[in-house]
Order: C-alpha cells, then structure tokens, then sequence
C-alpha cells in the first residue's frame, strides 16, 4: 500500500480523505492545509504519492512540485460529494470518495 500526503485547504474534507485512506489500507503520513505548508514539507515527508484537493486552483503549484521530485499525484475534487450524504451513508460516501480519488491508489 502507498505512503501517503493529503493535501486540502478545508480540514473536514482533510480529515475525511485520511479516514478512507487508512480504511483502504494506506499510511497517510502527513495533512498539510495550504499549499505553502505542503510545498515546505515535500523534501521532509517521506510519501509515494499525494492527494491533492482543488488542482483547477492553487492545487496545481503542489502537484508540479511534487512531480518534480518524481512522486506521484493525485487531483481530486469534493465538491459533488456532501459531507451530509456521507455522514447519512458512509458506507455510500467511502464509496464516493474511493471512486473519486481512483484506482491509481491500487498500484
């Protein structure tokens, strides 16, 4: 399984990607909350790949460094997947959640 970074500006959905990551058998070995902490941290974490929220936006500036260090990145959005589904199914949200980030976790 991967060692991974989370990286997401909102800590719920953070906090979240982490708890469904660690449910599919992952180490998420670090959150960073903007992408100047992740950016900072890239040469000290030791991770396979990261996920990141939001590469339509500032997003893009962490996965170009990350690339450049030849890990891997994920982009993904939350944005049509609602924190009231998941809590009302979260069975349904992992599932949403999993779909989202890909089977690109799976290598």
């Amino acid at each position: 399984m991967s060692r991974v970074l989370v990286v997401d500006d909102d800590k719920g959905g953070a906090v979240l990607t982490k708890e469904y990551l660690e449910l599919g058998g992952h180490t998420v070995v670090a959150i960073c909350l903007s992408e100047e902490d992740a950016i900072a941290r890239l040469e000290q974490l030791d991770f396979d790949v990261a996920v990141v929220d939001g590469l339509g936006g500032a997003g893009i500036f962490v996965a170009r460094a990350v690339r450049a260090t030849g890990r891997k990145v994920i982009g993904f959005s939350m944005d049509d997947v609602t924190f009231g589904d998941i809590n009302v199914n979260r069975k349904e949200g992992r599932r949403l959640l999993v779909e989202k980030l890909g089977v690109l976790m799976e290598d």
